[in-house]
This record gives structure tokens, C-alpha cells and sequence, in this order.
């Protein structure tokens, strides 16, 4: 399902939300190569964040056991 950039930004912990704007407006960030623009919408599962050349990849399955 897709999601607007800076709400996946947001929902990893990377910045808020407001910060994801300002980033994306300056042009640092990036999804599957392409500069992303205010209101595009990416695949959290599937495709690739960049955030002035760190990339962030999808995020991995967790599984906490308890006893």
C-alpha cells in the first residue's frame, strides 16, 4: 500500500514529518533513484529512501519471543 514519503520518513524514526517536508523540498530526498516531490506516494515495503545518500532500506520482519 502506498504512503506519502514523509509519513514513511516519520513512521521510522528517521524525522518528523514537518522535517520530511523541508527535506524533501531541498531535494535530499530520494525514492528508487528518482527526487521525490511533496505529495508522492512510495511502497514502504518495496521501495528504496534515500535521504542525502544514506539509504534507507525497507524495514525488516521483527519476531519477539517471550517465555
Amino acid at each position: 500500500m502506498k504512503v506519502i514519503v514523509q509519513k514513511i520518513l516519520a513512521e521510522r524514526g528517521l524525522c518528523s514529518r514537518r522535517e520530511g517536508e523541508r527535506l524533501v523540498l531541498a531535494g535530499k530526498v530520494r525514492v528508487n533513484g528518482t527526487i521525490a516531490r511533496i505529495g508522492m506516494l512510495a511502497d514502504p515495503e518495496k521501495d528504496t529512501i534515500e535521504i542525502a545518500g544514506m539509504k534507507d532500506a525497507p524495514p525488516k520482519e521483527t519476531i519477539a519471543v517471550y517465555k
